[in-house]
């Protein structure tokens, strides 16, 4: 709710009271909390309660432990189990040139491919595009909304980072874990060791790059910096369609880095663009399914963008020349929504459509809400979406009891190399869903390991997950032996929890699930592939986690002898 604004020293009496009565008569649930609130505020004689951002920020520790959750905005926020702080890189211009579709660049002020208006733009411009200055906003703005930030997945946009020199890249890492440390270290290394015990840690690090600038080289350096996951600009699976928008890579090229990406343990996360100059809808949905499908690609994630013509872009020209018409909103929600319906049971659609505003797009999709929109028609049309995001815990309508999990372990082949996808999972029910033999509400029954296959059912309410891989033979560290598996991912949904607090009723933090999936992925490792070995790709905020479970230092994973 919004009020009126005053000044913390305004507040003092009108804080203690209310502190003394949630203190006598602790609220249980927001409702009540508001009738305090406003039977304080009358007393008073204010005419409003100050708004939820304000009084959390005036809050002592004991009493935001007390209210926090119910004064917590924009919950989705932190849906997932962490806090996303995204921040974007100096203006600087893609290696290879630029795409006929990328707006932006360093002659606009702008990092390679942003037009300088979407939010995250924004907030680097206003910081200088300093690392610190950013992470140091994002966490204030956590706070005051009463959010968890204790967990930080940090994410860092701005075009080709690996392309950048090694200078500024270890500068720019060093600033953000510097200010989630809360101090300023001598050295990168030693940012990042003091991030093992701080107060706000870094699980997880994504690094945005090409294809072509993601060799083997590339991809340790980002193991040594505590990257976790990589994504790469895919963006279409026709080797003409690239070279007409002037690309830079191949299809083949795009295979093989997302292949060393899994093999060195990475969460890989690809990108794709369908409505390109040369592609048609058929052709666009031909190819997002072969990508999610087709044993060469089946990514981890996905976010797919549409086309769009942008001011500054190349394409605006042959727009203007009619040599190129773009894809309209109704094809977009049409293919997002077939899409969403086929995504298979590991995959997350992490993201639809850029944060550019409607008013720099000349043409293309101008709905700011494709993925509700989308939503909305499968919903219509008796359909359910089988990515993760729409069957995490925190997000699914109606909660399933505790008894109702199993687990579940799935395996599939992708980019030459065997996948495990280890879940918790209980049914999940649809009307308009035939029954499926061997299936309860998505989830197989079988108590042994299921070999997926692309006609399985959509998967059920997931709280958690484990990513486990054989990797090819294509191998080029020492640390990885014939018999060494690599788990790339441990994942817990429910609203964050802090680092070392207890959850409560409704979280699924902190209730030993992760423990308990790190074991059912040893003892698996070791009877179906022969396992001796096992390493974990753990941000550098974990590390401390999986000491407590044996593993120590092997390179840059944590890892331990099976």
């Amino acid at each position: 709710m919004s009020g009126i604004r005053l000044e913390p020293g305004d507040l003092s009496e009108w804080l203690d009271d209310l502190r003394c009565s949630i203190l006598d008569e602790p609220p249980n649930t927001a409702k009540e909390l508001e009738l305090i609130r406003r039977k304080i505020a009358k007393k008073h004689k204010l005419k409003m309660p100050p708004g939820d951002a304000q009084l959390f920020s005036i809050l002592d520790d004991d009493l935001k432990l007390k209210i926090g959750k119910f004064l917590r905005r924009k919950p989705t926020r932190t849906l997932s189990g962490v806090a996303p702080v995204a921040i974007m890189t100096s203006p600087y211009g893609c290696p290879h040139g630029t795409c006929t579709y990328c707006p932006g660049g360093p002659e606009f002020g702008t990092a390679q491919s942003y037009t300088g208006h979407e939010p995250a733009a924004r907030r680097a411009a206003r910081h200088g595009f300093e690392a610190s200055a950013q992470v140091l906003d994002r966490l204030g703005q956590y706070s005051a909304i009463g959010h968890d930030a204790s967990k930080i997945d940090l994410i860092i946009m701005g075009g080709t980072f690996t392309g950048r020199d090694l200078e500024y890249r270890e500068a720019f890492i060093k600033g953000a874990f510097d200010a989630a440390n809360g101090n300023i270290s001598k050295t990168l290394p030693l940012s990042l060791k003091s991030n093992e015990n701080a107060s706000n840690r870094i699980i997880g690090l994504t690094i945005e790059t090409r294809p072509d600038q993601c060799s083997s080289i590339a991809i340790d350096w980002m193991l040594e910096n505590g990257t976790t996951r990589v994504e790469l600009g895919i963006q279409s699976l026709d080797d003409e369609i690239l070279k007409q928008v002037h690309r830079g890579h191949s299809v083949s090229s795009g295979f093989r880095a997302g292949k060393r990406c899994r093999d060195a343990g990475l969460k890989l996360n690809l990108h794709m663009m369908p409505g390109l100059p040369g592609s048609t809808s058929k052709k666009d949905y031909e190819m997002l399914i072969e990508l999610m499908h087709n044993e060469k690609w089946r990514p981890d994630m996905l976010k797919i963008y549409p086309c769009l013509v942008v001011k500054g872009a190349q394409l605006v020209q042959k727009w203007q020349n009619g040599e190129f018409k773009a894809m309209d909103n109704e094809t977009a929600i049409n293919l997002i929504a077939d899409v969403m319906c086929k995504a298979p049971p590991w995959l997350r659609i992490q993201r639809i459509q850029r944060d550019i505003p409607s008013h720099e797009i000349i043409a293309g999709v101008t709905a700011g809400n494709l993925r509700q929109l989308a939503t909305r028609l499968i919903e219509k049309e008796g359909r359910r979406s089988g990515c993760i995001r729409d069957r995490e815990i925190g997000r699914v309508k109606t909660k399933p009891d505790e008894s109702e999990f199993r687990t579940v372990i799935r395996k599939y082949s992708a980019a030459e190399g065997e996948e495990l996808f280890i879940s918790q999972e209980a049914p999940l029910y649809h009307e308009n869903e035939e029954d499926f033999e061997g299936f309860l509400g998505g989830v197989p029954l079988t108590n042994e390991i299921h070999n997926w296959s692309s006609s399985d059912p959509a998967g059920g309410v997931i709280s958690g997950f484990l990513r486990m891989r054989k990797p090819s033979k294509d191998i080029w560290r020492e640390e990885i032996t014939e018999n060494t598996v690599i788990i790339r991912e441990v994942k817990i949904f429910g609203t964050a929890v802090g680092v070392g607090e207890q959850s409560g009723k409704e979280s699924t933090q902190h209730k030993g699930l992760g423990s308990y999936l790190m074991k059912i992925a040893e003892k698996t490792a070791k009877e179906h592939w022969g396992a001796n070995q096992i390493l974990v790709t753990a941000g550098i905020g974990v590390r401390e986690w999986y000491n407590t479970l044996g593993y120590k230092r092997i390179g840059p994973w944590m890892g331990k002898s099976l």
